[in-house]
């Protein structure tokens, strides 16, 4: 882990993105003042590229068959009676 002052972490950035690039360093910690500020990371990625599952979990609740058979009523009626198509214009 590397500590530095803001100054010279905008003189060096390029190099510290290099150290953590090759991983030869985990974290750069700037300071102001003598107390950090901020950290500067490397960003992980997955390499093979696939989604991860499980990152939508307890954010989907799917609908049961009663709120299906509503939504199929629903627009039965408004094909057969409502105003879902414009009406027909003659030439």
């Amino acid at each position: 882990m590397i500590y530095t002052n803001l100054k010279e972490a905008k003189e060096r950035l390029y190099e510290f993105v290099m150290l953590l690039e090759d991983g030869e360093e985990s974290q750069i910690v700037i300071t102001r003042r003598g107390e950090p500020t901020a950290k500067i990371l490397r960003y992980h990625t997955d390499p093979s590229g696939k989604r991860k599952l499980g990152l939508g979990k307890f954010n989907f609740s799917p609908a049961n068959q009663a709120e299906f058979d509503e939504l199929d009523e629903e627009i039965a009626k408004e094909m057969l009676e409502g105003s879902l198509f414009p009406d027909e214009v003659s030439h």
